[in-house]
Parts: structure tokens; C-alpha cells; sequence
């Protein structure tokens, strides 16, 4: 549904399942992400993710992910159903700020295409 979405609003698609290593330790491994901006995001379902052991990992994952300089956008299937343009619309923001802030790379293709806002 995510990787639907995402492609329906004109984002590059992402790496899916990639495992997120920092300082040579690994983190995580993030639902979605680009990492040469360091946007990542989580998909949270009902059922696993209301866990109460399985939450409090989450936050711990995520603070580590955060404490490395990556954004990290959550989705759960109501936020996708109830505002299907706001997913899109953040990760262009970060993607766009993140590709600006990097400077041009040789080679580089960009980050976001299209508006997410349609």
C-alpha cells in the first residue's frame, strides 16, 4: 500500500528493507528508505506494533535512527487511508531539503519528482 502510494504521488521509488548501518553498528532495518538522505519510513501495523514490547523497541529504534540525522516518517494503514497526500507530501519536503543540503553530486538523479501535493 505504501510503495503504491508513494509511486501514485510521483516519488522515486525507495530501497525497501534496507538495513541501516551507522559508525559501522547496526541499527536497523527500515520498511523504506533513501539513504543518501536519510529518510526512512516505518510501517506500523495494528496488530504487531500495539505490542507493548514491540512499541517500546520501535522508540528505541527510532530514537537511534533520529540520533544519526535520519528522518523517520511512520505510516499505519488509517493514516494512508484517512490522508493519502500527507505521507507523500512530508517525504518530499525531507528528500528535497536533504537532496539541497547534500549539494550537487555527480551523477546524482533527484530526489523527488513532482509535486506530492496534487
Amino acid at each position: 500500500e505504501v510503495r503504491a502510494l508513494l509511486r501514485r504521488y510521483g516519488l522515486i521509488p525507495p530501497e525497501a528493507g534496507f538495513p541501516v548501518i551507522e559508525d559501522d553498528t547496526f541499527i536497523a532495518e527500515v520498511d523504506f528508505a533513501w539513504p543518501q538522505q536519510k529518510v526512512a519510513v516505518q510501517v506500523h501495523g495494528g496488530t504487531i506494533h500495539r505490542q507493548p514490547r514491540t512499541w517500546e523497541e520501535d522508540q528505541l529504534i527510532e530514537n537511534a535512527l533520529q540520533a544519526k540525522g535520519w528522518f523517520v516518517a511512520k505510516a499505519t494503514r488509517k493514516m494512508i487511508r484517512q490522508t493519502p497526500g500527507l505521507l507523500p507530501a512530508q517525504l518530499e519536503h525531507e528528500l528535497r531539503v536533504r537532496s539541497n543540503r547534500a549539494g550537487p553530486r555527480p551523477g546524482a538523479v533527484a530526489a523527488v519528482r513532482g509535486s506530492a501535493l496534487r
